[in-house]
């Protein structure tokens, strides 16, 4: 306990003030492929056809049919696709995984995509979906407005926040002897290992159902999409290619 009540140096300060500190983006590993997410470019509609306008020789290529298991991505509630299947319903949905061992080639690569668009619905208060309910019960609130002296009611509203990373989005995922080793910046460890083990079934159902015992046990379930989705997609190219990958979104 020497630390309490003194200031501490952050550890990885001087390396984030001064540049110097490196994030995934900035690893090198040998036969390394880098990766490469291509989205929608639409809010809402269907996908009528995919084409690649370029010679797919030496590219690993994911689609929705590459998940082994759900193709979900699993926050709260296992509601939202990894990868598009066939309908896209927000801007910048993910729906094609790309893999070069050269960037230049990689980010030079054109997809095409064909969609049947369809009206989006920008305002929530018009939409006859609720994605998300909440009830939060504390004490006997009947009884506390039948006794209350004044009551006063009122619709509330809070702003959407949400942390900006100092980093690019990234993971790279690298295959060892019997396993596989993944460097990134996230929090939620051990819930994204649950992700791993349940999308590509690397464990037997009762080692998911224990290891998301423990996550659930962390309050981890509760992380965030940008973490997840990179993570994800990395493992799914490792998968195809059978080498080190990076994904950087």
């Amino acid at each position: 306990m020497t630390a309490v009540g003194k200031s501490v140096a952050r550890k990885d300060g001087i390396g984030k003030a001064t540049g110097g500190a490196q994030y995934a983006d900035d690893l090198v590993f040998p036969e390394m492929i880098h990766g490469r997410t291509i989205r929608s470019t639409i809010p809402r509609g269907r996908i009528k056809s995919i084409r690649y306008d370029f010679d797919t020789t030496g590219f690993t290529i994911v689609d929705y049919r590459d998940v082994p298991a759900k193709n979900a991505v699993d926050l709260m509630s296992q509601d939202q696709p990894f990868l598009a299947e066939r309908e896209v319903r927000h801007m910048a949905e993910p729906i094609l995984l790309l893999a070069h061992e050269d960037k230049d080639t990689l980010h030079a690569a054109k997809v095409v995509i064909e969609y049947e668009e369809e009206e989006p619905l920008f305002d929530p208060e018009k939409s006859t979906v609720s994605f998300k309910d909440i009830d939060i019960v504390k004490g006997d609130a009947e009884s506390a407005l039948r006794n209350a002296d004044v009551v006063v009611e009122g619709t509330y509203r809070t702003g959407h926040q949400e942390h900006v990373y100092i980093e690019p989005n990234g993971v790279i995922a690298v295959p060892e002897e019997g396993g596989c080793d993944f460097l990134g910046g996230t929090q939620p460890a051990h819930a994204l290992f649950v992700q791993f083990a349940e999308r590509f079934r690397i464990l037997r159902p009762h080692e998911i159902a224990d290891s998301r015992r423990r996550a659930d046990d962390r309050r981890n379930r509760d992380h965030n999409l940008v973490t997840i989705e990179p993570a994800v997609s990395t493992f799914a190219m490792l998968f195809r290619a059978s080498r080190s990958t990076v994904l950087v979104v």
